[in-house]
């Protein structure tokens, strides 16, 4: 692979999964789904047009992940919407969240 393909490539790459979550802000609660995890991020689907606050979250993730995020970006679409954070600390679960966003390098 040349050089200037390596330089686009992401520090960590994404990985697609499904898993339940809930995020919580200081006084709103929603639940939701991981649609795709990185080590430094995390993409959450929220059904209906629940409205995604614009400061950091608490989201809380199967096997014990707690993460706290800061929103990157928010796409609305037809019947929910998606947001993309930044994960800014791993409060719980670090081993686990190492574990889940693990891409194998063939």
């Amino acid at each position: 692979m040349g050089e200037n393909k390596k330089q686009f490539k992401r520090e960590f790459p994404r990985r697609h999964v499904y898993i339940p979550c809930r995020l919580a802000w200081q006084d709103h609660r929603v639940s939701g789904t991981t649609v795709d995890v990185s080590y430094m991020g995390v993409a959450v689907s929220i059904p209906g047009t629940e409205e995604v606050r614009r400061k950091e979250a608490v989201i809380h993730i199967a096997e014990g992940i707690v993460l706290r995020a800061q929103p990157v970006y928010v796409q609305h679409r037809l019947d929910s919407q998606r947001a993309g954070f930044k994960v800014m600390h791993i409060e719980s679960g670090d081993l686990e969240w190492g574990k889940l966003c693990y891409v194998p390098q063939w």
